[in-house]
C-alpha cells in the first residue's frame, strides 16, 4: 500500500517532540508516580476510561500522576512507544503486534476492548462498492498513520475482494473527521476506514454508508490494550497501579451512566443520542480486569498475519504479552 512516508515522519517527529518533554517515571508532586501515557488517537470514544481516570482524578488515587499524550494514529503512538518517549500507551493490539514483529522493546501489559466497536469501512451513499469484495484494484482507501489498525482494516477489506496490498492506493489523512469527510466527498479517496465517533457521525449527516463492521466480520479479534515500553515494567508496581486505576474507572463509568455520557457529548463533541449509543455499546465490551487471554491474542496474531508483509513474520503471543494485573487502590496509594 503505497504511503506518504515524509509528511507522516513530520507529523509523528512534532509529536514524539512534545512527548519527550512529557515523558517520565520519577517522583511527581508529593508521593505520586510521575508517568506518560500515550493515547493513539484523541477523539476515538474507546479510550475514554484512560482519560477519564485522569479527568475524575483516579489515578492519582492510585498514586499516579499521570501525562496524557495524544498521537495521530496507533503508528505513531507506537513509534513513541518503542523509542521511549512515553512510558505507557492506549492503542489497539495491530500496531503493537507489527512493531514487536520487529523487535521494538513494546509488551501489551491489559486488554482494555475486546472488539472494535465502531470501526469499520465506508462509502459515499452513490459509491458502487456495495460489499468490501466490490472492491477494484487501484482504488484509494483512507487509514489514520502508517503500522495502524486502519492501515491494516484497510488492508484486510481489500484482501476480501482478492486484492493483494500493492492493489490499492492507501491515504494516510491522519484523524481528523472533517479532512476525512472532504477526502471522501470530493473524490479524493473511494473508501475510508472509520473509528468510533466517525462511522456513526457519518451515517447520521447522510455523507456515507457502511460497507462493512470490523466486530461484526472479526467478533474474536482483540481490540485495544494499555501497552507498555520494556522499561517501564522494571517498576511492575506502577504497571500494576497503571492497570488498577483502568480498572476502577470501568466500575465509575458503570455506577455513572449519565454523567458519562455527558463528558462523551464534551470531550468528543457528539450529540446526546450517540453519547448513549456508544455508552451501551461500549461498556459490555469493556474488559472489567484487564486479562488477556493468550489463545485470544494468538488468534489476533493470526489473523493479522494473513496480510502479506504486514508483520515481519509471526510473532506468538507469548513474545508480545506481558499480563499486568491490577492492584487496589489501598496497595497503590500507601
Amino acid at each position: 500500500m503505497t504511503s506518504r512516508r515524509v509528511a507522516l515522519g513530520v507529523a509523528v517527529a512534532a509529536v514524539v517532540a512534545l512527548a519527550t518533554t512529557a515523558c517520565g517515571s520519577g517522583s511527581g508532586s508529593g508521593s505520586l508516580t510521575k508517568v506518560s501515557m500515550g493515547i493513539a488517537v484523541k477523539d476515538d470514544m474507546s479510550n475514554s476510561p484512560l482519560v477519564l481516570a485522569k479527568v475524575e482524578g483516579i489515578y492519582k488515587k492510585y498514586g499516579l500522576d499521570v501525562n496524557l499524550v495524544y498521537f495521530q494514529g496507533g503508528g505513531a503512538m507506537v513509534q513513541a512507544l518503542a523509542a521511549g518517549k512515553v512510558d505507557y500507551g492506549w492503542v489497539s493490539h495491530t500496531p503493537v503486534i507489527k512493531a514487536a514483529s520487529q523487535g521494538a522493546p513494546v509488551k501489551i501489559i491489559a486488554e482494555v476492548s475486546k472488539t472494535a466497536i465502531g470501526w469499520g469501512l465506508m462509502v459515499k451513499p452513490d459509491s458502487p462498492v456495495k460489499t468490501p469484495e466490490d472492491l477494484k484494484a487501484g482504488m484509494k482507501i483512507s487509514y489514520t498513520s502508517e503500522g495502524s489498525l486502519t492501515n491494516w482494516l484497510a488492508l484486510y477489506e481489500a484482501s476480501l475482494a482478492g486484492l493483494k496490498p500493492d492493489q490499492v492506493q492507501g491515504v494516510p489523512i491522519g484523524t481528523s473527521l472533517p479532512t476525512i469527510t472532504t477526502a471522501l466527498q470530493n473524490g479524493q479517496v473511494d473508501a475510508v476506514t472509520v473509528l468510533l465517533p466517525w462511522g456513526y457521525e457519518l451515517e447520521k449527516s447522510g455523507k456515507a454508508r457502511w460497507v462493512a463492521k470490523m466486530s461484526e466480520q472479526l467478533p474474536n479479534f482483540s481490540y485495544t490494550g494499555i501497552d507498555a515500553f520494556d522499561n517501564a515494567l522494571k517498576n511492575t508496581k506502577t504497571a500494576s497501579c497503571v492497570v488498577g486505576a483502568y480498572t476502577a474507572t470501568i466500575k465509575w463509568m458503570k455506577d455513572h451512566p449519565d454523567e458519562t455520557q455527558k463528558w462523551f457529548q464534551d470531550f468528543y463533541s457528539v450529540s446526546a443520542d450517540i453519547a448513549k449509543r456508544a455508552y451501551d455499546e461500549l461498556m459490555p465490551d469493556f474488559s472489567t480486569d484487564g486479562i488477556l487471554p493468550a489463545d485470544r491474542l494468538q488468534q489476533t496474531i493470526d489473523t493479522i498475519a494473513k496480510i502479506p508483509g504486514f508483520l515481519n513474520g509471526k510473532p506468538e503471543a507469548s513474545q508480545v504479552l506481558q499480563q499486568i494485573k491490577p492492584a487496589s487502590e489501598s496497595e497503590c496509594s500507601g
